[in-house]
């Protein structure tokens, strides 16, 4: 399933990235999957869910902590990292929320 949502203005490509984690969590919670696997195009957040790195930032750790909550609800998580020049899928559904914006700002 896809999903486009604007998150506001002012927030990183890592806390965008974070958000998107989180919020395709919370759909599969609702569609009681147990088994999940995430493509994201962020090698940060994915080295960091799955404990390669470290989290330093404050704010990201807010939001990485949200969703690591919401990963041990399920039986099986697997995150993948798909470089972004290879998502363009992603890509899309961005343009889609800003457009969506757009509109409804005039």
């Amino acid at each position: 399933k896809s999903i486009s949502k604007f998150i506001g203005r002012l927030v990183t490509n890592n806390q965008a990235e974070y958000q998107a984690i989180i919020e395709s969590l919370n759909q599969a919670e609702k569609l009681r999957a147990t088994h999940i696997h995430l493509k994201i195009d962020s090698q940060l957040a994915q080295r960091q869910l799955t404990g390669q790195y470290k989290v330093k930032n404050a704010g990201i750790k807010v939001l990485w902590e949200k969703a690591n909550r919401l990963i041990n609800n399920f039986q099986e998580v697997t995150l993948e990292h798909i470089p972004r020049e290879k998502n363009k899928e992603a890509d899309k559904l961005v343009n889609e929320a800003l457009c969506h914006l757009e509109k409804g700002s005039r």
